[in-house]
């Protein structure tokens, strides 16, 4: 009786443990195929931050399920399309355990990068571009059926990206791949004229996508499959880097080394004719100035002479015996003004008079 209990309860534990391994996740990150012996019968539908799918992507879901039933020979809606509005897509979900299996599949954008190729323009001229895209898995039923995963759908698109960049950037000048639009452009010479810009490289690759998408005929009539076809949806394309092949570089470096030379000639060319202006400017200018000065100087120096004359005048009128002491005295500062000058003359004359002592008839 007690081996009895043991037995049950542990059936019982088991039991609970397997019923309650069917419940699984899904989150606003990921969708999920409920598969019951390899055959899907529950597709969970990416969603958006609110928990519901978009209604279109859910109708193109349900479309590649008619037809996986259809060509399979299952019954019509014998797989479940989980999403639409009002419906919650993500959250607890429960599956059987043992008898179905959940594989969960990205439903954010994926980064796809390609080795750099080679692709020609229309006037001929090759470019070596690093390519990448955005995509997403749209629908997970028919990416499974298909590419299986990721590292499958990447495959995927390095043939179709190529190829739908090689058909239309071949249709196209250089000019019009490069450049968005016909905004002005200018260098140091000024306004450069370019080639007008018709269609611009934001046009070609938004096609690009739509090839890429919808699949295309390359010009030797090969046939491409579109990403849709896969269960993908490429969101955008873009090019990393675009460069010459290396073949032509190095005519290119020269050109570009002859180009900067003379722009740098130009330059130098211009700031000597900016210096001699700007020497010849400061040369007037200093010889104004110092030719006005000299002139107000000697005006100055006149007008100081003419004052001092004056003064002289006057006091020699005042008092004629004191001016000719005063300028006799003036005469010794200036004949003694080292204290090593020996002077030489008649004891008699005029100048040694206040040396001698002063003249008969006048007071110290």
């Amino acid at each position: 009786m007690k081996t009895g209990k043991i037995i049950v309860g542990a059936t019982a534990g088991i039991a609970a443990l397997i019923g309650l391994s069917g419940f699984y996740t899904v989150d606003e990150r990921h969708q999920a195929i409920v598969s019951q012996f390899g055959v899907p019968v529950t597709i969970v539908v990416g969603s958006d931050v609110a928990g519901q799918a978009d209604p279109e992507r859910i109708a193109d879901v349900s479309v590649a399920v008619r037809q996986y039933e259809e060509s399979h020979g299952l019954p019509l809606d014998s797989i479940e399309v989980v999403g639409g509005p009002g419906i919650l897509s993500t959250g607890l979900r429960y599956h059987t355990p043992l008898l179905q299996g959940v594989r969960t599949f990205d439903d954010r954008k994926l980064i796809y990068s390609s080795e750099p190729e080679a692709v020609g323009t229309r006037d001929k001229r090759q470019l070596v571009v690093d390519t990448y895209a955005t995509w997403r898995i749209e629908d997970p039923l028919l990416f499974s059926l298909t590419v299986q995963d990721v590292n499958g759908g990447m495959r995927a698109l390095d043939d179709i990206i190529y190829s739908a960049l090689r058909v239309e950037m071949g249709k196209y000048n250089l000019h019009e791949v490069v450049r968005t639009n016909n905004n002005t452009v200018y260098s140091i010479e000024g306004e450069l004229k370019l080639p007008t810009v018709t269609y611009g490289r934001e046009s070609i690759f938004n096609d690009v996508v739509n090839r890429v998408n919808n699949g295309l005929t390359t010009p030797d009539g090969q046939s491409i499959t579109g990403a849709n076809n896969y269960g993908i949806e490429v969101v955008d394309v873009r090019i990393i880097l675009s460069e010459l092949p290396e073949s032509n570089e190095q005519a290119v470096y020269q050109r570009m080394i002859s180009e900067r030379g003379r722009i740098a000639s130009l330059y130098r060319s211009q700031g000597e004719a900016e210096k001699a202006a700007l020497t010849a400017k400061a040369n007037r200018e200093y010889t104004q100035i110092t030719s006005g000065a000299y002139a107000l100087a000697e005006e100055t120096r006149g007008e100081g002479d003419a004052e001092a004359a004056r003064i002289y005048a006057d006091a020699y009128g005042e008092n004629p015996e004191f001016f000719r002491f005063i300028r006799t005295l003036e005469a010794y500062k200036e004949a003694f003004a080292n204290g090593n000058t020996t002077v030489v003359m008649p004891s008699d004359t005029e100048f040694n008079q206040f040396l001698l002592g002063f003249p008969e008839g006048q007071s110290e």
